[in-house]
């Protein structure tokens, strides 16, 4: 699971379709906390350039928490008009 989005950093870097993916999560039983971190490309070759942090509720009983880590992400307004890939 990865997002596309264009976007640009606080520094004013500009990345047209850049690839968001969510590099870390840490769960306890009712609220998730992660980060998601853009790159230039999902090549591996280039370091994470923005980063957006998130505390959000988690349902233990539902979906993994990654998936539910990219749903409330793609709901928040950095995020709401990118593409999944």
């Amino acid at each position: 699971m990865a997002m596309r989005k264009n976007l640009v950093a606080d520094n004013g870097i500009a990345v047209a379709n850049a690839y968001c993916k969510i590099d870390s999560v840490q769960v306890t039983k009712d609220r998730i906390r992660f980060s998601v971190n853009c790159y230039v490309d999902n090549s591996g070759e280039h370091k994470c350039f923005t980063s957006f942090g998130y505390n959000a509720p988690y349902a233990i009983n539902e979906t993994n928490p990654i998936k539910q880590a990219y749903e409330f992400a793609k709901k928040q307004a950095e995020f709401a008009d990118a593409e999944d890939c």
